[in-house]
């Protein structure tokens, strides 16, 4: 998706800037992606799992930057990019059109700066920007919906 870059200043006094994701910045995303899938455990990969080519990044990366109901954003502190986000559709199938999931890491250098927050509030933002375009002002209810006080585990209320 296309959005504006917005800079925040962090808890250090840095800027940061907050950017889309763009093809350009490929070999960055692989070398991000290895060095966190390192730092944390708690990533979808182990850095030997990250295995794109240099061309297959781009690739994603452009193809996401166009996607306008997805977002994939990068945080750049003193020209390097210290974290990144995403947030996306599950599946392009009526029943889940209103799923999403959400991604984000940062380095361990700029863990407590503020970076995480800023680009969640962001990504809200922008995510609201999606549902609007692609809802409008609609209310949109999903059926069926069960509601039972039952409770299989023997709750008391």
């Amino acid at each position: 998706m296309h959005f504006e870059e917005r800079t925040i200043t962090l808890k250090d006094g840095r800027t940061c800037l907050l950017a889309p994701t763009t093809p350009e910045y490929a070999q960055e995303m692989i070398d991000f992606l290895k060095q966190t899938a390192e730092e944390t455990p708690f990533l979808l990969r182990y850095p030997d799992e990250i295995t794109y080519t240099l061309d297959e990044e781009a690739a994603i990366l452009g193809r996401l930057y166009e996607e306008p109901y997805s977002v994939m954003m990068l945080a750049i502190v003193d020209g390097k990019v210290a974290g990144n986000c995403s947030i996306g559709g599950v599946g392009n199938k009526r029943r889940v059109y209103h799923r999403c999931s959400l991604a984000i890491a940062l380095k361990k250098e700029f863990w407590g700066l503020g970076i995480g927050t800023a680009m969640i509030q962001y990504l809200t933002e922008l995510a609201k920007r999606i549902k609007k375009e692609f809802y409008g002002n609609r209310i949109v209810m999903f059926a069926p919906l069960y509601l039972s006080n039952y409770c299989i585990n023997g709750c008391v209320y």
